[in-house]
């Protein structure tokens, strides 16, 4: 039986591009699966995905922090490192997977979702400073939504509770309202009755906690992306991100693109509640 799998991630000293380690005591030879996203649009809308070899010294350089030899955006980055399945590792690791990858151990180990299939997987938050330099987040900072420079609220109704980025993107515009002017022509020369108005409107994330459910795996965790009209009180659904653990952490599982269609607030909910909120500070900009 395998020992319990460790994977711990450090900053490259020594490369001349920002690059992380990976130290293991998985095997020589074990294939890992490295992926880098950004995790929020003003990270570049990145993603990097690679497979590498554990080599015998069991660190792993990874340095794919570009963009084809350009600098990514500073920002906020997460690093995934995952085994491929026992049936793509090398043969002569099978017996340490063991079937399906029953033999694995430790606190990193997950089953995959609708499968049987045993992988270890870790999730670590990086942060890309202007200067190009990368800096780690505490292992806390995975069990906490956002990063430093985000603000984050908890929003409560009842056994409802969600949590709401207070610092997303904020915007208005005006709208004209009243009578067109006609001459003897019965040609519009402007306005009769003209009244503008500031309309307000927003682009946050909403985290929410999903029921618990029976099905192995399943995501316990998911993100919208929402932007709301604060005239109309109506919102669109930008995209979600569902993730394996509570309150945004762990690994990011599959994600829903933009629905295109107009959604209205359910009344007294914890939305409502933080979609005035956004809106009061939206209006505050």
């Amino acid at each position: 039986m395998a020992a319990d799998i460790t994977l711990e991630l450090s900053i490259a000293k020594s490369a001349k591009a920002p690059a992380i380690e990976i130290n293991t005591n998985l095997p020589s030879g074990t294939i890992l699966f490295i992926g880098v996203e950004a995790v929020r649009h003003d990270g570049d809308g990145f993603l990097s995905e690679a497979k590498v070899s554990v080599p015998s010294g069991q660190i792993v350089e990874f340095s794919e922090f570009s963009r084809e030899g350009k600098p990514l955006a500073a920002g906020e980055y997460k690093v995934t490192v995952c085994t491929l399945p026992a049936a793509h590792q090398p043969e002569n690791l099978r017996a340490f997977f063991g079937e399906h990858g029953g033999a694995l151990k430790g606190s990193l180990v997950a089953q995959l979702p609708e499968s049987q299939e045993r992988v270890v997987v870790g999730s670590f938050q990086v942060f890309l400073k202007a200067d190009g330099a990368l800096a780690l987040g505490s292992p806390a900072d995975e069990h906490k939504i956002g990063s430093a420079d985000e603000a984050w609220e908890k929003v409560r109704i009842g056994a409802e509770e969600i949590y709401v980025r207070t610092n997303g993107r904020f915007f208005s515009n005006l709208k004209h309202t009243g009578s067109a002017y006609q001459g003897a022509d019965g040609k519009s020369y402007g306005w009769d009755t003209l009244k503008t108005t500031k309309i307000y409107g927003f682009e946050s994330y909403i985290v929410s906690n999903l029921p618990e459910s029976t099905i192995v795996g399943a995501p316990q965790s998911v993100m919208y992306d929402i932007e709301g009209n604060c005239d109309t009180r109506t919102y669109h659904l930008l995209g979600s991100l569902y993730f394996a653990d509570k309150n945004r952490a762990g690994l990011a599982m599959e994600s829903s693109p933009a629905e295109g269609v107009e959604r209205k607030l359910i009344p007294n909910s914890a939305l409502e509640r933080a979609f005035d909120m956004l809106c009061k500070l939206s209006s505050e900009r």
